[in-house]
């Protein structure tokens, strides 16, 4: 590595990608379908990880990337775009005010990143010599080829792109990409090559001084995307006004180049749906509907998969979808938050084998999980504490810090905050504000801790976990689920079927009644007396 770095040449044999074909959906004849997964050699990532940290280093030193890039950024997250962007639109719906959203959709960009482009920008910003070199050998004569099934392709040059799977080609698209929302009026949210546009309208202003102002906004990116040869994509670029009004008023057309934008009621942003309103409604939905298709797999193995293997399904695949943007969503309704339990609770009957009608404490209490309204709340504090602690992006930050106190007010050295007024209480419970009100229902000893492993310690004394059963460990998935059901007090015993009013008597054929003491012990004795009247040396042992 460092006899490249002093010839400043990238080895041929790590520019090799090989390009696996994942299936999607649809036509499995049809090309479009798959996702081309690309391969590279493992000791070029290592190579790639020591550039990346310094040329990351230099970047963020001289803070040459844009504060609004928030794609590949350690620290920054979806979510935490998410965030900023759901607490400005409330803000201001609370003041009466109406937003113009614009989500650009920007062709294959990582795929066709002009490499004579990108090289320029690189020694723009200051990285020039024997590195710029080291660049220009490692974007050029790399080779691609298909494997399938056994069988592979010829190789072909790429001519264009930043390398896909590997460790530097995404920083260096953001260097590509980073000037795209100079001069913008609108404010310009980047996350890699996802772009998006919003312009607030004072509520005594008109849509036709908006539709100018970002108007020319997509002017400039369209003469953009023109000079560095960047495709931008008009339908399937969407038009958005975030609005508290029940009727939509009449949008002047906005143009990106020749073509006019089509208005939507409701976008899927960074794997959130977003309506016009601000409500949760269609993303819940969606994330029922695609949590219920895996649960249908797991219900396909209730008697085949121990309880064990299936809760770890769960919380492995199920749970991570369900809580996806959980803190910009926790606004929701109660049908809609009883929607997203009502999962939940689906996959806990599927792992214990429980009967519908089983009590959802006991449930949760036989798989230990917690209420996804809990989890919400105490990831709703685990972020506030990170923001308190420095470890936020300055987009959120910077919203946040508008809330605190002076260090002269009592609630200056408890790290509290002072709640604005809302009009609405959309603004009210915003993903931020909601988590600073819940924040300063704290006791003090925990908002000042400074260590993030003693925070979350005291968050789980105030929030308790149900604490995990021992699962049994019978021979047969069956006999387990007898065993669960009993334990969690509704089961085929007599007893439980009639306080469910499901049958007329709780008595048991020798006229006690059936519950789960007198199953296991009065009965076992009784029917161990009987065995043993027959064959007493067999039995004589099991009697005792």
């Amino acid at each position: 590595m460092n006899f490249c770095l002093s010839l400043s040449h990238f080895p041929s044999c790590w520019k090799i990608a090989q390009v696996v074909p994942l299936f999607k959906k649809g036509d499995p004849l049809a090309c479009n379908n798959y996702r081309p997964i690309s391969l590279l050699p493992c000791i070029s990532k290592v190579f790639e990880k020591i550039l990346f940290d310094h040329i990351f280093d230099f970047l963020k030193t001289h803070s040459i990337l844009t504060h609004k890039q928030s794609g590949f950024i350690p620290g920054d997250s979806t979510i935490n775009q998410l965030l900023t962007i759901c607490q400005n639109i409330a803000k201001h719906i609370d003041n009466g005010d109406e937003v113009v959203a614009v989500f650009l959709d920007l062709t294959k960009a990582f795929d066709r990143v002009w490499h004579a482009g990108l090289l320029h920008k690189l020694q723009q910003i200051g990285i020039q010599g024997s590195i710029h070199r080291l660049l220009s050998s490692y974007l050029e004569h790399r080779t691609q080829y298909v494997s399938l099934e056994g069988a592979e392709s010829s190789s072909l040059r790429l001519h264009a792109g930043v390398p896909q799977g590997s460790v530097l080609g995404p920083l260096l698209f953001l260097v590509f990409i980073n000037d795209v929302a100079e001069g913008l009026q609108s404010d310009a949210f980047l996350f890699a090559d996802d772009t998006s546009l919003f312009l607030p309208i004072p509520h005594n202003s008109s849509y036709i001084e908006a539709a100018t102002v970002i108007n020319r906004d997509l002017a400039a990116i369209d003469q953009w995307a023109k000079r560095w040869k960047v495709s931008v994509h008009p339908q399937k670029t969407e038009l958005m006004v975030f609005t508290n009004k029940s009727s939509a008023l009449p949008m002047p057309q906005l143009m990106l180049g020749d073509q006019a934008l089509r208005r939507v009621s409701s976008h899927t942003h960074l794997g959130v749906t977003l309506t016009t309103g601000l409500t949760w409604g269609e993303h819940i939905d969606k994330v029922v509907k695609k949590c219920g298709r895996t649960l249908g797999i797991m219900k396909k193995a209730k008697y085949r998969w121990s309880k064990d293997a299936l809760s770890r399904i769960y919380t492995t695949v199920v749970r991570p979808t369900l809580e996806y943007g959980d803190i910009i969503v926790d606004s929701c309704n109660q049908q809609q938050a009883v929607a997203l339990e009502g999962i939940q609770l689906e996959a806990a009957r599927v792992a214990t084998g429980a009967k519908r009608g089983t009590s959802h404490e006991a449930l949760l209490a036989e798989v230990a999980w917690e209420p996804l309204k809990k989890r919400r709340q105490k990831h709703k504090l685990f972020k506030m504490h990170k923001f308190l602690h420095k470890a936020l992006p300055p987009h959120i930050s910077s919203i946040i810090s508008n809330w605190q106190p002076r260090s002269n007010t009592r609630l200056g050295n408890s790290f509290g905050f002072i709640i604005p007024r809302c009009t609405t209480s959309k603004y009210l419970n915003s993903p931020l504000l909601s988590t600073a009100i819940l924040w300063n229902s704290l006791p003090n000893h925990t908002k000042t801790e400074p260590a993030t492993n003693i925070f979350k310690k005291r968050i789980a004394q105030m929030f308790p976990h149900p604490k995990p059963l021992i699962s049994p460990t019978f021979a047969t998935r069956p006999a387990q689920i007898a065993f669960l059901q009993i334990r969690m007090g509704f089961s085929n015993l007599k007893y439980h079927l009639f306080s469910k009013q499901c049958i007329e008597s709780p008595l048991c054929s020798c006229g006690e009644v059936e519950t789960p003491d007198h199953f296991f012990f009065a009965m076992s004795i009784i029917l161990s007396r009987t065995y043993s009247s027959h064959s007493p040396n067999r039995y004589s042992r099991t009697s005792q």
